[in-house]
Order: structure tokens, then sequence, then C-alpha cells
């Protein structure tokens, strides 16, 4: 479905195809721009592994650390060329329990930290120019505008969801003909059935800088 279809589809269901409208297109695209983002949050719904300015950078002699794209969520995987197996996540509390001067270590590196601010640090310091290459979970890359033909990136059968947020919201609406509490209620049950809850900052945070799997035993830093 295209961002005009969406439109028309959520007006048909709050019942306000007639001008003068009561929800504005521009809200309606907001609130439409808010679904994706919330189903990408709550579900990883993209995962990229080929959008080279997200989930390539070079890496440079001497320099461990780099700042990610923002729309990066969670990375799934990250391996550099001049290796032949993918790094392991880890983080700064698992390295001081291994080796306290694990900050300068040097040569090529062989697992990473994702940090909560999106920063990447690679352990050990690499030596030589290389190529790191990430699958990850993101946000979209492009909001819908006014009057556009835009489609969102989200699976198309997920397309239908969005309309469950994009009601919620409508419902919010603090004027007479508008606000329904109980409408916007009922619509946020539906959308967090489908999609899941919202994680917390924390949960977020976890999910980033955490691995995937944390009671699986990780490989040993220089091994």
């Amino acid at each position: 479905m295209t961002a005009i279809e969406l439109i028309n589809a959520l007006r048909s269901l709050l019942q306000d195809e007639n001008a003068p409208y009561k929800w504005a297109d521009s809200a309606m695209i907001r609130y439409l721009n808010e679904a994706e983002e919330q189903t990408c949050r709550r579900a990883h719904l993209l995962i990229d592994a080929n959008t080279a300015s997200i989930c390539a950078f070079s890496v440079s002699a001497s320099v461990a650390s780099y700042l990610l794209h923002s729309k990066i969520i969670q990375i799934r995987r990250l391996a550099v060329d001049s290796a032949t197996i993918p790094l392991t996540q880890t983080y700064r509390d698992e390295m001081d329990r291994k080796d306290v001067a694990w900050m300068s270590l040097t040569g090529r590196p062989e697992a990473f930290i994702h940090e909560a601010n999106n920063e990447l640090l690679l352990i050990g310091i690499p030596q030589s120019v290389d190529t790191a290459r990430m699958v990850v979970a993101r946000l979209p890359l492009a909001n819908f505008s006014n009057g556009s033909g835009e489609t969102p990136e989200i699976d198309p059968k997920h397309h239908n969801g969005l309309l469950d947020w994009a009601m919620l919201r409508a419902y919010e609406k603090r004027d007479s003909d508008t606000q329904n509490i109980q409408a916007s209620q009922f619509y946020e049950t539906k959308f967090t059935v489908m999609f899941g809850p919202l994680p917390t900052a924390k949960a977020e945070r976890l999910k980033r800088t955490l691995p995937r799997n944390m009671s699986a035993r990780t490989r040993e830093f220089g091994t």
C-alpha cells in the first residue's frame, strides 16, 4: 500500500472521507511515519545487509572507535574482509574480566563492543586498513511525505498493521469530534498484539550492547 492508499484506508475507518476533514493529511502522514518506526523498534522488521551507507564502513589503521549510522538498532553480524569468521560481540564488563589491558590490545580485530550511543569499538586496535560489513536491524530510512506514492519499507503483509497505530493516534486528538480514549486503547492493544510491546529505554540499550545470546559461551579473545 502506498501512503495515499493508507490515508484513504484511514479515512474510511475513521468515517472522515468528506471535506472538511477532522484529521489533516499531514497528521495522518505523521501517524503512519510513527507507526512504521514503532514496528521496527518493537519487532525488528527491517534486517539489512546491503545498504552500504549503513552496513559497511572503512576501518583505518590504529583507529578502534567508529560512530555508526543513527538508524541502526542492533548489530546482528559483523565481519571484516581480512578475517574468515565474524567478530564476536562482547561488552566492557566481560572484557575487564578477561584482560584489564584490553583497550590497548592491537592486531586484527576479533571482537567488538556496541555502545549505547551507537559507537562501535573494535578489539583489538587494527594495524592496517580494512572494511567492516554488518547485518543490522534498523529503522526506516525515509519518512512518507504529503501526497507521496511512497510505500512502507516493511513487508506488505504488515501494512494493515500500520493502520492500528494511526487509528490509536487519531483517536487521541483532543477535540470533541475526534477524541475517543476507549477506541484509542482498543487499537493500541491490537497493535501490541501484532508487533509486541514497545521496549523500554533500558531494554533497547541492553539489546544493543549485549550479545544476542548471552547464554552461549563466547569465544575467548585471542584464541
